[in-house]
């Protein structure tokens, strides 16, 4: 994949992606921290970047968050990081300072086309799963978290 990044430099790269929404991190992190800062990381990519998405950074303690300051300083040059967070006011200052915030939030005006989104996929989903459904219900849903697709989601595995 070639990746461009916003001031113009362009990679081959890689895309990996460590979500930390388990409960269970303990250990995780230290193995992702160590497999990052390894001493073989661009041999083993030859010409390639390797980009690690770290989806629910938010979720992560404090001191857990605090071991990725070194891959992130140290090592930016040789990969790069996406942090993903639902609360960014639970991300470490620390960590934040060493980022570019990007904040993705859907406005009033989307509501219609993102709802009609939600519809469609959901009952794509349902379908699949050979889960009935009633169609108003599931505009209702998607009616009520319209401007929050997990929990849509997460409303339709606990009534489904």
């Amino acid at each position: 994949m070639r990746c461009s990044i916003m001031n113009g430099e362009e990679w081959n790269t890689h895309l990996y992606s460590k979500s930390f929404s388990s409960t269970r991190v303990a250990g995780t992190v230290d193995s992702f921290t160590n497999t990052i800062t390894g001493p073989n990381l661009m041999a083993a990519f030859g010409e390639f970047r390797p980009i690690y998405i770290l989806d629910e950074f938010d979720k992560l303690s404090e001191k857990e968050q605090t071991k990725f300051l070194y891959p992130i300083e140290e090592h930016s040059h040789r990969c790069g990081f996406i942090l993903n967070a639902n609360h960014s006011d639970k991300v470490h200052d620390a960590i934040k300072d060493r980022c570019q915030i990007v904040c993705f939030n859907a406005g009033y005006e989307d509501k219609p086309d993102l709802v009609e989104q939600l519809i469609y996929f959901g009952a794509g989903i349902l379908s699949r799963e050979d889960i009935t459904f009633e169609a108003d219900s599931l505009a209702r849903v998607a009616e009520d978290y319209w401007y929050r697709p997990r929990h849509f989601v997460k409303t339709l595995q606990t009534y489904s």
